[in-house]
């Protein structure tokens, strides 16, 4: 799993589009309409890929990817994704900022030490020195990659 893993993250950083699909959504049968995120989103987000497919209306999705182009909404059954990419290509700067974008919240938001923290306030337990570093290194390489995203075009870029 290790490798798998490793040649997964290698490939989403390589790529400039990553399909993104409910969980089960080829299932429905099996989850009764319930809406879920798959793992795909957090590792294509955190990949710098521009998500293209489901858009979760759910709780979780809008808390954790609430960000403007989070996912560029693709329904599975849908033959549009040529026209939909086509659009996407002819815009460098939208691609440039959602890559960005996706990279900087993941940092602030997806990383296992924000996970760990949760566990541990709702126990009443203090977060350790290790994970104050390590939101603080998080924190600044986000920052990092938030100041290359001018704000112009962060004020600017709007939902096709």
């Amino acid at each position: 799993y290790v490798e798998h893993r490793n040649r997964l993250a290698d490939m989403i950083k390589r790529s400039r589009y990553f399909l993104v699909n409910l969980a089960l959504f080829n299932n429905p049968e099996r989850t009764n309409g319930q809406q879920e995120l798959g793992f795909r989103y957090f590792e294509g987000a955190a990949g710098g890929a521009i998500l293209v497919g489901d858009v979760p209306d759910t709780q979780a999705f809008h808390e954790w990817f609430g960000w403007e182009d989070a996912v560029i909404p693709l329904p599975d059954d849908s033959d549009q994704i040529s026209a939909v990419i086509s659009a996407l290509d002819a815009d460098p700067t939208r691609c440039e900022r959602i890559s960005k974008t996706n990279v900087v919240n993941s940092l602030r938001r997806h990383d296992h030490v924000y996970r760990w923290a949760q566990v541990l306030s709702a126990v009443g337990l203090p977060e350790t020195e290790a994970m104050q570093r390590r939101k603080r290194a998080l924190s600044d390489l986000a920052e990092s990659i938030d100041r290359t995203i001018p704000q112009s075009e962060l004020e600017g870029s709007a939902n096709p």
